[in-house]
């Protein structure tokens, strides 16, 4: 059975090209105006309408209207805009999967945190709103409360 697949964000030619190169015998559609943000709203798009699967950041009501969609792949962790119980119910009616890419970021946001408590025990965020030199009156000052995580454990709770 041939599928029709809605990816509606902007991508590098060449993973499009892998893309097209790898859906096998499924049709792939592209909207004329391609999201280049998952913060914004997508345009809506006749063409949505004659998908089966959508892989993106549709807008909700393009979503709604679809009778079509059978698995709306998004593409972000954060799924904001459809995370409300009108939105499940219809899901739930319409027999729409819903998943979201909830792990794509966990590395990143985890080596984020981290980055942030090693500026914290350094002192890095008060040394550049200061922009305390090396040998001026504030440093030692600065250098006494720095830290450091050696033996310290974190725990990170999240997705």
């Amino acid at each position: 059975m041939s599928l029709r697949i809605y990816v509606d964000f902007k991508m590098p030619p060449d993973a499009r090209q892998w893309l097209e190169n790898n859906v096998g015998e499924h049709d792939l559609i592209f909207p004329m105006q391609p999201m280049t943000s998952v913060l914004s709203n997508a345009e809506p798009d006749p063409q949505f309408q004659t998908a089966d699967v959508a892989f993106g950041q549709p807008s909700v009501e393009s979503v709604e209207q679809a009778t079509n969609l059978r698995w709306l792949s998004i593409s972000s962790s954060g799924m904001t805009r459809y995370d409300n119980d009108a939105f499940r119910t219809l899901m739930q009616e319409q027999q729409t999967a819903v998943t979201h890419s909830a792990t794509v970021f966990n590395r990143a946001c985890a080596l984020h945190a981290f980055s942030f408590m090693l500026a914290e025990a350094r002192k890095l965020p008060e040394a550049l709103q200061t922009q305390v030199a090396h040998s001026s009156p504030g440093w030692p000052d600065i250098r006494a409360r720095s830290t450091l995580l050696e033996g310290d454990s974190v725990l990170i709770v999240g997705h």
